[in-house]
């Protein structure tokens, strides 16, 4: 409770005390604070700028080169921090990309006697690569961008990843975009997240909420083992289909039924405390269910181990002392629904290294609201 006025959030503009119930009072204040932290149109048209010239930059390299646009900013859930998530699409056969920071074996010889390189990251103010005709498509982007009218002020290519990234910082905008290359998943992703925010309209105010609520953290960032946007949102769609609301399907209308803080508390009590990270994994889309994480690690057919989503989520589980997941137990597991097939594996949460201080931290709000909810 906030007793002066200059102790108000920025984004409360009412009085909440006119709802009766705790859960009343923080839908109200849920919609208050994603119109508060929705980007505004100069904010949207600052990235637009950013998408432009970059596919003028892209064009300039290569003719037929395509930019597409994924993540937060195609499904329209990013925060005013968020990065820009862009996947170029080009041919690869004559343009290869670059493997531990260096250039074609062809070419490396030549380039060392003349003194030339390649660079795999940067902080501005070292010299660039000016071997276009003989290096990838990737260095020529990593290049250009260096060169470029606005510039950038950070720069660095990861190619040790299991996607290789490319990433800048607009230095006139100061907007971080993450380039990755022929990769159609995320463009897919982004496509069916749109299609599910109209099937679940509270999805995009629990986003912009607990994406808030981890950036403020530092526990957003997957490089550092924090949670994406894309796992978040994973949970929340698969925490939405499991909620009672929907299994029992006999309300019509759950939004009207349920309001955006019952199905917050929901979320941090879920992940906070009942859901049991030792022994199962999720898969959240198409079809949701549970499977025993040991089948994963140990290879054999997850698709036999299946759930019903309420009797493990609303049941407190004791946690298990079971090492399902080899030497990190406690690892979330979640089945990403865009790239795994019958025959292959992709967990999305394999990043996320920190679960156990993401958990923490929706534990402790999780009592914190408990406490509110009893004065």
């Amino acid at each position: 409770t906030f007793r002066k006025a200059d102790d108000l959030p920025p984004w409360v503009r009412r009085n909440y005390d006119r709802w009766t119930t705790w859960t009343d009072r923080l839908h109200m204040e849920l919609i208050d604070f994603n119109m508060f932290i929705s980007p505004t149109e100069i904010e949207h048209k600052r990235r637009l700028k950013v998408i432009h010239g970059l596919k003028q930059l892209v064009k300039s390299i290569d003719k037929k080169a395509k930019v597409k646009v994924f993540g937060s900013f195609k499904t329209l859930l990013y925060l005013p921090t968020s990065d820009l998530d862009v996947v170029i699409f080009y041919n690869d056969q004559d343009s290869e990309s670059l493997k531990k920071g260096k250039i074609r074996d062809k070419d490396k010889e030549k380039d060392n006697e003349q003194g030339t390189g390649t660079i795999t990251s940067t902080i501005m103010g070292t010299t660039k690569c000016n071997k276009a005709s003989t290096i990838g498509f990737k260095q020529r982007l990593f290049n250009a961008l260096i060169g470029s009218k606005n510039g950038v002020s950070y720069i660095e290519m990861i190619e040790t990843a299991r996607v290789p990234i490319l990433k800048y910082t607009d230095k006139e905008s100061h907007i971080n975009v993450d380039i990755a290359f022929n990769k159609m998943t995320g463009v897919l992703a982004a496509k069916e997240i749109n299609t599910l925010q109209k099937k679940f309209p509270m999805l995009r105010m629990l986003s912009n909420f607990l994406k808030y609520f981890l950036w403020y953290r530092n526990l957003h960032e997957p490089y550092f083992g924090g949670m994406g946007s894309y796992l978040l949102q994973m949970l929340i769609i698969h925490m939405l289909q499991a909620h009672p609301m929907y299994s029992q399907n006999t309300i019509p209308n759950v939004w009207e039924e349920c309001t955006l803080g019952s199905f917050l508390l929901a979320f941090l009590e879920m992940f906070g405390f009942h859901f049991n990270f030792s022994r199962l994994g999720i898969s959240p889309y198409p079809h949701p269910h549970y499977f025993q994480k040991h089948a994963v690690f140990n290879g054999r057919n997850y698709h036999g181990h299946n759930h019903a989503l309420q009797a493990t989520l609303w049941d407190e589980i004791a946690p298990s002392t079971e090492n399902s997941g080899g030497g990190q137990p406690f690892m979330l597991c979640v089945k990403c629904p865009f790239e795994s097939t019958d025959h292959v594996f992709m967990d999305a949460g394999k990043n996320s290294f920190n679960i156990m201080k993401i958990r923490s931290a929706f534990q402790y709000a999780s009592k914190l609201s408990l406490r509110i909810n009893m004065t």
